[in-house]
């Protein structure tokens, strides 16, 4: 009877378990081989607020059939007209010269690609200095693109644009009786227009108009009492919301009423901005 006993003990926990798998309270299941499943079709994008030693982080990738098929790490420059990618590999950063094994450029890339091989973030503990040893390749920091990953997922993905991708870049042929020449860059990604900078750069000086920033002198006469470079954000955030300036109408004095925050004229920005969509276009 013991024996029939210990039999039937058997035959239920061999049940139980056949029922419930390894889920005993107290353990962790193992993870899914693919967790790309979760991830809706689309073109993800995400940048920093602010600029740091004069770029901006970014991150773009795409997925296609669950999958991240392409990703992208590079900085929008703050001035200029290239990214931070073909700076560094022009040796505008001198990394390998300094004892690193890669460039900037080719660690970015690194990292996307450790992005795709893993479907996800390759790493998930950086130390205090926001770097990791483990993804090969990558010695600088990535705690700032880890964080616009997990920025650009809980955005969600874009739907597609009209635009070939890539950054876009065109000036004034001429400096204004100030002195300056108005200057428009565009990033596009996803065929979608995510980054926009008007700025005004001049003949005799690296400096330019946003990077006087309050001491351009504009605020004090705005009539909504609003710095150059705080309405020329207001444009740029007009044409990303718009994507482009189609529908935009201007007075004889080159402003509109059409963009809350900016007052300033905007026709030398309007006539590069279609310059470049028109070039996107093309491209494309």
């Amino acid at each position: 009877m013991k024996k029939l006993t210990m039999c039937w003990l058997v035959l239920a926990v061999t049940l139980l378990t056949g029922c419930f798998g390894n889920n005993v309270p107290g353990t962790a299941s193992p993870a899914p081989d693919d967790t790309a499943a979760v991830l809706s079709d689309g073109y993800y994008f995400a940048a920093s607020e602010e600029y740091s030693n004069g770029w901006k982080d970014f991150i773009a990738f795409t997925v296609a059939d669950g999958r991240i098929v392409s990703a992208t790490w590079d900085g929008l420059p703050q001035n200029g007209s290239e990214l931070k990618s073909t700076v560094a590999a022009a040796g505008g950063y001198s990394m390998k010269s300094a004892g690193a094994q890669y460039e900037w450029d080719e660690q970015a890339r690194n990292f996307a690609q450790a992005l795709i091989d893993a479907q996800g973030l390759p790493v998930t503990e950086l130390d205090e200095n926001g770097k990791t040893d483990a993804i090969a390749g990558v010695t600088i920091k990535v705690n700032e693109v880890c964080r616009l990953y997990e920025e650009a997922l809980s955005q969600g993905p874009m739907p597609a644009g009209e635009y070939q991708d890539g950054l876009y870049y065109a000036q004034a042929p001429q400096y204004d009786n100030n002195g300056y020449a108005d200057t428009v860059a565009m990033y596009i990604s996803g065929g979608r227009i995510v980054w926009v900078n008007w700025d005004g750069v001049r003949e005799d000086s690296e400096e330019t108009k946003k990077s006087i920033g309050d001491g351009y002198g504009l605020k004090s006469k705005s009539s909504i009492g609003a710095e150059w470079y705080e309405q020329a954000q207001a444009f740029e955030a007009y044409v990303i919301e718009n994507q482009g300036i189609a529908n935009l109408t201007l007075g004889e004095d080159g402003k509109t009423d059409a963009i809350s925050g900016c007052t300033i004229t905007i026709s030398g920005a309007c006539t590069l901005a279609e310059q470049i969509l028109a070039e996107a276009q093309v491209a494309g």
